[in-house]
């Protein structure tokens, strides 16, 4: 008798799941015992109260967990906040071709784009935000691009915070107001926010009398990542977005850079190494959070 290989028992898995999807989930699901490789701590830990309702079962996303992750199944695409910060972090050449296809342009230069930049409140206690994608183009112009997966982070409450932090960095002292830049608040959601039906949605300010434009400078637009039209520039930018794979791109630009962040070894290993310095900064900012909240009650309880 021939001794199985590994690479056999892995080949003999992949044409059951090509062929036969049935017997493969029955393989798993006789094969696999989520009892005996899940810690006990882990499940208590999953079904504690949070608040909020879980939207799945613990066991069967696991199961999915492990199929996407022993057969490379893509799941993620632009609409991830975090990958896409990662694709568009310092990528001019991506971000000039979103920039203007949203805008409607074709010359857009852009001179810094920064991901995750934080804007910090100068208020003591107040709130603070990062920018999922912060760009400045050549002529001076501020944009802000966001990814919202979910209705509520596409808040209009929130969209005019963003702009109004914006402005807190444009000018320097006794800098004149008239010399403040135009900004672009640019939120791209999963879903059709405005719920009309259109690719994208430009808010300005303007004079109710006459409806003249206000002319303030202070730009918002919401992108539609639902929207789809394969025959306009912005329909092929949110199927592009919406893809999680590379090969099924429209544009290179951003296809290209899907392809080494996911199928090459450099960039997987960069994507990594660039959510694990994300994760650590936070816990390093929860740190603090959490010994100036412990100092702020001593010295209340204290009456220092």
């Amino acid at each position: 008798h021939k001794q199985l290989s590994l690479a056999d028992i892995f080949t003999d898995c992949q044409n059951k799941f090509d062929y036969d999807k049935y017997q493969f989930l029955e393989l798993l699901e006789n094969t696999i015992n989520l009892d005996e490789i899940v810690p006990a701590s882990f499940v208590s830990h999953f079904h504690a109260a949070t608040g909020r309702p879980r939207k799945h079962l613990l066991y069967p996303m696991l199961k999915a967990l492990l199929l996407q992750l022993i057969f490379s199944i893509p799941t993620t695409s632009l609409l991830d906040d975090e990958f896409m910060t990662i694709v568009f972090d310092r990528n001019t050449e991506a971000t000039e071709l979103l920039l203007n296809i949203i805008l409607g342009r074709n010359d857009m230069e852009v001179t810094e784009v920064v991901a995750q930049r934080e804007y910090k409140n100068p208020v003591t206690g107040g709130r603070s935000i990062k920018l999922d994608i912060y760009v400045k183009g050549s002529d001076g112009k501020v944009y802000d691009i966001e990814v919202q997966n979910e209705n509520a982070g596409a808040d209009v409450h929130r969209v005019r915070f963003h702009s109004s932090m914006l402005d807190t960095k444009m000018l320097k002292e006794k800098q004149k107001f008239r010399e403040i830049h135009e900004s672009y608040v640019i939120f791209i959601t999963k879903n059709d926010y405005m719920k009309m039906g259109l690719p994208l949605y430009h808010v300005e300010r303007t004079i109710q009398e006459s409806g003249a434009l206000f002319g303030d400078g202070a730009h918002i637009i919401y992108v539609n990542g639902s929207y789809k039209n394969d025959s306009d520039p912005v329909g092929k930018l949110i199927h592009d977005f919406r893809c999680t794979s590379a090969v099924d791109m429209f544009y290179q630009e951003l296809a290209k850079s899907v392809r080494h962040f996911k199928e090459t070894e450099g960039g997987r290993s960069q994507m990594s190494k660039t959510m694990e310095e994300r994760i650590n900064r936070e816990k390093d900012k929860e740190r603090i959070d959490c010994s100036y909240e412990y100092i702020k009650n001593l010295v209340v309880s204290s009456n220092l």
